[in-house]
C-alpha cells in the first residue's frame, strides 16, 4: 500500500511535488481539482510541521486483564453499583479507564449493575 502512495509521507507529499514541478499556484490548484483552498493549507502546514495528513487516531481500547480483573471484583463487591461508579473507585486506585470501556465489560461479564429508576 505504501509503495502505491509513494511512501510513508503519503499522497499530500507527491501532490505537493506535482503541484509544485507544473508550477501551478496553491489557489489554482486546489480550484483546479476541487480542493477547497484552507483545506489544503492545513493540509502543507500538517507537512511541514512533520504530522500526518490525518489523526491523531484515538487511543485503544484498554482492555488487559488488570481493568477486567478490577471492575468484576468490584461489580462483584457492590451489584448496586453502576458503570460509573465503578468507574470512579477504579480512578481513585489509578486505574485510568473511560467509563464506556467499564460499561462494556461489565456487559460482557454479566453484571448488570444499578439500573435506572422509572
Amino acid at each position: 500500500m505504501e509503495a502505491e502512495r509513494g511512501g510513508p509521507a503519503g499522497p499530500f507529499d507527491d501532490l505537493e511535488v506535482i503541484r509544485e514541478s507544473a508550477g501551478m499556484s496553491t489557489s489554482r490548484w486546489c480550484a483546479k481539482f476541487g480542493i477547497p483552498e484552507r483545506t489544503w493549507r492545513r493540509w502543507q502546514a500538517r507537512a511541514r510541521a512533520g504530522a500526518s495528513a490525518k489523526g491523531p487516531w484515538p487511543a485503544p481500547v484498554r482492555r488487559d486483564a488488570e481493568v477486567v480483573a478490577a471492575v468484576q471484583a468490584l461489580a462483584a463487591a457492590h451489584p448496586g453499583w453502576g458503570h460509573r461508579r465503578v468507574r470512579a473507585r477504579l480512578r481513585e486506585r489509578g486505574v485510568e479507564v473511560s467509563e464506556a470501556s467499564v460499561l462494556r465489560i461489565m456487559r460482557e461479564l454479566g453484571e448488570r449493575g444499578r439500573r435506572p429508576a422509572r
